[in-house]
């Protein structure tokens, strides 16, 4: 009779799960459920053929979360009903941020992305007691993958490619290579630390000078960060998104992407076994820039 414990993944085919899923199907005494929307997917099938057991989900569907939890140990999610009524829960990882509003004490509100899954977890911890003295809540830092999206550097005349955004030149954030690092800090949640941990998860802790820094020596080109006014979005942009982006950026420049005055917070260097992961000029150094810049 098999011994090993069965991890719950949700949404295992994107960059956080499918980081998680790669991790446990090496993780001794570990079974995997990836569940995704669609399990004939290439990405699913890929996990199927490495040991994965795919199976369907739908968050549309509240009918079909039952059979997609029965007998997990652990569970991966910001789904919260339907993991409290599991009564095989050991561990439960639920993936947040910090909130916004609270604690920079009401002066910034419009952060929803933020404050919404903040407040998931006090609904978590508010509701199910029982659920909570199993809960963990991973906070992901900020994106590396922002670099070749939304907020990719800008290369001019001059051969300076130059990092501009919001973020004041002295203010450090949290960096997270999501697809890769994810895993690392999840399995340390659930294997060697104990329940009621709030950590905010990242590879390194940069400034944007020091990320352009970074970029510089990955790449052998000139960069510079540049910090524009709060405000200064295009003129195109939505009213709701300026709103919600300027107090964003306005708050972490104030108060910490993490909430640095949430004395529950933990840094991966206060884990047990920090994972050991790559450097973010690593991470600069092994993308092809020429389809950016």
């Amino acid at each position: 009779m098999s011994t090993s414990k069965l991890l719950v993944v949700f949404g295992a085919t994107g960059n956080q799960g499918g980081s998680v899923v790669d991790q446990f199907l090496s993780q001794a005494g570990w079974q995997i459920r990836a569940l995704t929307r669609d399990p004939s997917s290439a990405k699913a099938q890929a996990l199927a053929s490495r040991g994965a057991e795919v199976a369907h989900v739908d968050l549309d569907k509240p009918d079909t979360l039952p059979a997609a939890l029965k007998g997990a140990n652990a569970v991966f999610t910001q789904v919260i009903d339907a993991v409290a009524k599991v009564p095989t829960l050991e561990r439960f990882i639920l993936s947040s941020l910090s909130n916004s509003a609270k604690w920079s004490n009401g002066k910034y509100t419009h952060v929803h992305h933020f404050d919404s899954k903040a407040k998931a977890a006090e609904y978590a911890q508010d509701t199910y007691p029982e659920l909570w003295k199993k809960t963990s809540i991973f906070q992901a830092g900020f994106f590396l993958t922002n670099y070749v999206g939304m907020m990719a550097p800008i290369k001019n005349g001059d051969g300076v490619v130059r990092f501009v955004g919001y973020l004041e030149q002295d203010v450090k954030v949290p960096l997270i290579a999501a697809e890769e690092d994810t895993g690392h800090f999840v399995r340390e949640l659930i294997v060697t630390e104990a329940a009621g941990k709030n950590l905010i998860a990242y590879r390194a802790w940069l400034t944007v000078k020091e990320i352009a820094e970074s970029f510089s020596r990955a790449t052998g080109m000139k960069a510079e960060a540049v910090t524009l006014p709060k405000g200064h979005f295009p003129p195109e942009m939505p009213e709701e998104m300026r709103l919600e982006l300027g107090d964003n950026f306005a708050c972490i420049n104030e108060f910490g992407y993490e909430a640095r005055n949430d004395p529950t917070v933990i840094h991966p260097q206060q884990l047990q076994s920090p994972p050991r992961l790559a450097t973010v000029e690593e991470y600069f150094k092994n993308l092809d820039w020429s389809k950016v810049l």
